[in-house]
């Protein structure tokens, strides 16, 4: 009879551990968003600052399909755009600079 019941129980938690597999699994996959419009702001951001400073930048993106948690992705948002802004600030000569040292 112990077995029987063991047996009965052991599929059971099998059961219910596959089911909450599966929720965690949905619940992130939700969770994931693209960079995709992340990296379209940071285009729009490249011409612009570059725009205003009177620099010609031309900014290479690749990995836009990939995914990453939203939370994570708002945290990077920020720094990323200051890393641009520097970027094209201080790390770009403008044109007419470049080649004459």
């Amino acid at each position: 009879m112990n077995s029987i019941n063991n047996n009965g129980s052991s599929k059971n938690l099998s059961q219910l551990n596959k089911v909450t597999k599966d929720i965690q699994d949905q619940v992130m996959s939700m969770r994931m968003v693209s960079l995709k419009q992340t990296f379209q702001k940071m285009s729009r951001l490249a011409r612009d600052v570059s725009l205003r400073a009177g620099k010609k930048v031309k900014l290479q993106i690749s990995g836009e399909e990939t995914e990453l948690d939203k939370n994570i992705i708002e945290e990077i948002a920020d720094p990323l755009v200051h890393i641009l802004r520097n970027s094209v600030d201080h790390g770009i000569e403008p044109e007419n600079e470049r080649g004459q040292r």
